[in-house]
């Protein structure tokens, strides 16, 4: 394997590690909404958006240096890592949905609950 092959490889398992947290603080954010713990959901899922924002950068790098005539080797693993990336930030943006439609359901309960007092 040469030099930019093995790079690659090392930038595309960095990327699908971080990734691999920021679905795991995902899914514990789509636990906490389903417990009604929106403030800890919200906590995970800006945990969540933090790693993807560093594997976004990683991918970034990447997508410049090959913009910059540094050509790539075409590289099954970082397609995957690229693919679980986009994966998990729809994901992410379909949780941040939930949590503020729970968050609105849950109040309009408590208005309702406070008005047949």
């Amino acid at each position: 394997m040469d030099q930019q092959s093995e790079m690659l490889q090392t930038v595309a398992m960095q990327m699908i590690i971080i990734v691999g947290d920021a679905k795991t603080a995902l899914s514990k954010g789509l636990d906490a909404m389903t417990e009604l713990d929106f403030q800890k959901a919200d906590e995970l899922l800006e945990e969540a958006q933090r790693a993807i924002w560093k594997a976004h950068q990683t991918q970034t790098d990447i997508i410049q240096q090959e913009a910059d005539g540094g050509g790539m080797p075409y590289s099954m693993l970082l397609c995957h890592a690229q693919d679980t990336l986009m994966v998990t930030r729809s994901e992410l943006f379909m949780a941040q949905k939930l949590l503020k439609l729970g968050e609105s359901i849950e109040d309009r309960i408590s208005k309702l609950e406070r008005m047949n007092d």
